[in-house]
């Protein structure tokens, strides 16, 4: 009887640190993207809201508008999964029309995220996008070529960073007044879910009094 009783028990703790660990596997890590306004000086009102800002965007946008984003990005392995949101519309005169980024880097060298800030002017307006391109290690985007001057360059390192003064303006020298605060976190830590510790939490439990049992008899 007690032989069955510890054969139950080291197949159950055994099930329950599989199932754990299958858990935590299927917890990817993540980018996160997070696009804020300016309120210093009222600065990203004022481009975009004319002193007020009007968020979220319409669709299809009327008059001038800003969108906040706070999104996280699931990694889909070594490919390339692009992020595109709509940031909004800037008010005054601005005729020009590019696209700009930031590059961010492994440890140990190579491309692994770029975020792209593009502006199209119509009208008299500026409409901006921000891409996210995750996991570029593979592939680029096809819109690359179109960048104004070389990327800034930026340390992936898991914590959240400003890079918002980073992209270049669209005369490809100088740096960019920032419109908007633009934050980046690369590759985020996978954070098990509570039910994936308590699973594991038990399997641990069920082995030890498995091994527990195996010592009493001997």
């Amino acid at each position: 009887m007690r032989k069955s009783v510890v054969c139950v028990s080291t197949m159950v703790a055994i099930g329950l640190l599989l199932v754990a660990s299958y858990a935590m596997a299927q917890v990817p890590s993540s980018d996160r993207v997070v696009i804020s306004a300016i309120t210093l000086n009222n600065r990203t009102a004022t481009e975009f809201g004319n002193g007020t800002v009007t968020s979220p965007c319409a669709t299809p946008p009327t008059g001038v508008c800003f969108n906040p984003i706070d999104q996280f990005i699931s990694e889909t392995g070594e490919t390339v999964s692009p992020l595109s949101s709509f940031i909004g519309v800037r008010s005054g005169t601005h005729g020009a029309t590019f696209i700009t980024a930031v590059v961010l880097t492994q440890p140990g060298g190579g491309i692994s995220d770029i975020v792209e800030l593009s502006a199209v002017s119509t009208g008299g307006v500026q409409s901006w996008t921000l891409s996210f391109f995750s996991d570029t290690e593979a592939a680029s985007p096809t819109d690359f070529a179109g960048l104004v001057g070389p990327p800034a360059t930026v340390l992936e390192n898991g914590t959240l960073q400003d890079i918002s003064g980073l992209f270049l303006d669209s005369d490809g020298q100088t740096r960019i007044t920032p419109l908007f605060n633009v934050f980046v976190q690369s590759d985020v830590e996978a954070v098990p879910e509570p039910s994936t510790l308590v699973l594991l939490g038990s399997g641990l439990a069920g082995l030890a009094g498995t091994l527990w049992s195996l010592g009493r008899r001997k």
